[in-house]
This record gives structure tokens, C-alpha cells and sequence, in this order.
């Protein structure tokens, strides 16, 4: 009798799908674009996540991490904890993903193959903020994206250069990350995958 009501105790129990969600660990690799896999314990059953490595080229030390497949560059580089895709007080003082100010202005070049940011293209925003002062010079670089914009599909290299805007040529030191709203520097990041915050560390 103990066991049969045992055994019936276990299967009308219920896991909410939401803590299955939770339970999974991420397993980081140090290869990118491969499949990463996840273990869910609550199911026994792996899910697969691709990975891609960004390269921060500065001027006092290259880092390099991994990133989720479709996370945004700035909230990708925000989320690791080791750089900021801002300059200095351009940490605090920024748009916080509109694509407004200009301030995470870096230049992106690929280390594989095409592809490996989405849109391949400037936006329309992007366009415009970049055809502004201080940006839109006649030496600016084709490859100048702006962080907030863009969603990493593929290795990346990446070069932050000097000033508030990062509008010079030289390259910038890393400057160290910094956060002053918590969650809501992502308020307007609706592209990253939903469960980054859970696996932001990989």
C-alpha cells in the first residue's frame, strides 16, 4: 500500500516548466560556432546552443568570450562583466540601446566567414547616427557598427577606438564595465535570447 501510494504521489506531481528552464546548465566551450549542449535534469533530455567567440582588441591587452547565438553586442560585452562597449562617462551618459547616441560605436570584422553579425548592413538607424558629428567623417570606417544594434552570428573581432563616441582613430584601453540601472540597460533590447540571463556567464 505504501508504495502504490507513493508511486501515484510521483506521477501526479508536476514541474513547472519554468523550473525546467532554470535546472539546465550551460557547458561553455572554448571552441566557437560549435553546438554547445545543456543537460535538463528534470527531463533528461539536452538542448543545443550555439556558440560564437568575440575577440575585444584593446589597446592594453586583447579579451576574449563567448556569446550566445542572436545576443546583442552590447548586451553581450555588459552582461560577461569584462568590457564596455563605452567610453568613460559614455558608460553612464548613452541611449541604453535606442541607437541614438552613438556612444557604442565599435569597428566588427569577422573572424570566420560572412555572416557573422545580423543585419549585415547598417540600419536605418544605424545609418543615420553614424552620418552624424562626430562619426560620418570621410576616414570612417566601413565596418563601424553600433553595439547596440547589432546580434552576433558568428566569431567576431572587435575595436573600440578613443573619445567619448569612439570617434578617433587611435584604439581605446578596455574600459571597464559598468552598469548603473541594473536590468533596465537592457530595457530595449528585444532581440537577445530570453534565457542569456540565467547563462550570462556561460
Amino acid at each position: 500500500m505504501m508504495l502504490v501510494r507513493l508511486g501515484s504521489s510521483l506521477m501526479g506531481s508536476k514541474t513547472p516548466a519554468r523550473a525546467s528552464i532554470k535546472s539546465r546548465q550551460f557547458v561553455s566551450s572554448s571552441n566557437a560556432d560549435e553546438d554547445v549542449v545543456r543537460h535538463d535534469d528534470t527531463s533528461n533530455t539536452t538542448v543545443s546552443k550555439m556558440v560564437h567567440q568575440v575577440t575585444w582588441r584593446a589597446a592594453d591587452g586583447d579579451v576574449s568570450f563567448p556569446v550566445h547565438d542572436g545576443e546583442l553586442l552590447r548586451t553581450a560585452t555588459l552582461r560577461r562583466g569584462l568590457v564596455s562597449p563605452h567610453n568613460g562617462n559614455a558608460r553612464l551618459i548613452n541611449c541604453r540601446g535606442l541607437g541614438t547616441c552613438g556612444t557604442c560605436a565599435v569597428e566588427v570584422a569577422s573572424s570566420s566567414a560572412e555572416g557573422a553579425v545580423e543585419p549585415k548592413e547598417r540600419t536605418k538607424v544605424e545609418s543615420l547616427r553614424l552620418s552624424l558629428p562626430p562619426h560620418g567623417g570621410p576616414s570612417q570606417s566601413p565596418h563601424l557598427r553600433l553595439a547596440c544594434q547589432i546580434q552576433v552570428k558568428g566569431d567576431l573581432i572587435v575595436t573600440k577606438r578613443t573619445g567619448f563616441w569612439g570617434q578617433y582613430e587611435q584604439q581605446a584601453e578596455r574600459s571597464p564595465m559598468k552598469t548603473y540601472f541594473g536590468e533596465l540597460e537592457f530595457v530595449m533590447d528585444r532581440k537577445s535570447p530570453t534565457d542569456t540571463i540565467e547563462d550570462e556567464n556561460l
